[in-house]
């Protein structure tokens, strides 16, 4: 297996961890919230969004539980650090009497780490890969993550059709686009209508009510 994959291991989707604190919240916020309120006025219709809120909120914590943290493994790692330190100490050895002989320990102690980290992500993929199941969806989620598309940013070009890079070029194109879009239409700037507006603008408003209407039955 190529060791360019990833160089870790796709997160766990924990299923089951989620419904039980939906499960919890559930069964909090019934206990909490209570039907027979009283909603006859503007204060009591404030007080009982107020003790809605709060309970939502009180329940949200109480059911939400601390995740176990994930375990790795810790020999692996340990042995990976040992082989950087002894490689870092090579090449400064080398770099500073510029013997052949450290110089060959130093690309030894090179090839050697490269190796120990292309194993150890190979290993750690292939046991990501096995304990993946269509039960809980965490097969389905990883294959939607590993073929999802990813869409570059489009470039830009600015009138002269020369490519633009910077953020400020590439924010007055879009002004630009956005003024030359968004403008009013031209049947709406024609001379009739704009005379028809001004007139009812100028006309003189009525300053008392129209009189009622009278029934004659």
């Amino acid at each position: 297996m190529r060791s360019s994959l990833t160089s870790h291991p796709l997160p766990e989707f924990q299923t089951d961890y989620i419904q039980s604190c939906i499960d919890n919240f559930h069964k909090s916020i019934l206990q909490k919230t209570s039907l027979k309120v009283r909603l006859k006025t503007k204060n009591d219709i404030d007080e009982a969004v107020n003790l809605l809120t709060s309970n939502i909120q009180a329940s949200a914590w109480e059911s939400a539980k601390p995740s176990q943290p994930r375990t790795s493994n810790i020999i692996l790692l340990l042995y990976i650090r040992n082989l950087i330190s002894l490689k870092r100490r090579a090449r400064c050895l080398w770099q500073r009497i510029n013997y052949p002989s450290d110089k060959s320990q130093y690309n030894a102690l090179a090839q050697k780490l490269k190796r120990t980290i292309a194993n150890y992500r190979n290993e750690s993929y292939t046991k990501h890969l096995e304990s993946l199941t269509a039960k809980d969806g965490s097969l389905w989620k990883a294959t939607k993550h590993l073929i999802r598309i990813r869409n570059p940013p489009a470039i830009l070009r600015n009138t002269n059709s020369e490519w633009v890079h910077s953020d400020r070029d590439i924010a007055s194109i879009f002004a630009n686009y956005l003024a030359e879009t968004f403008q009013p239409h031209n049947s709406i700037l024609l001379p009739e209508k704009i005379n028809i507006v001004e007139q009812f603008l100028n006309s003189q408003l009525q300053i008392s009510l129209p009189p009622k209407r009278i029934n004659n039955y």
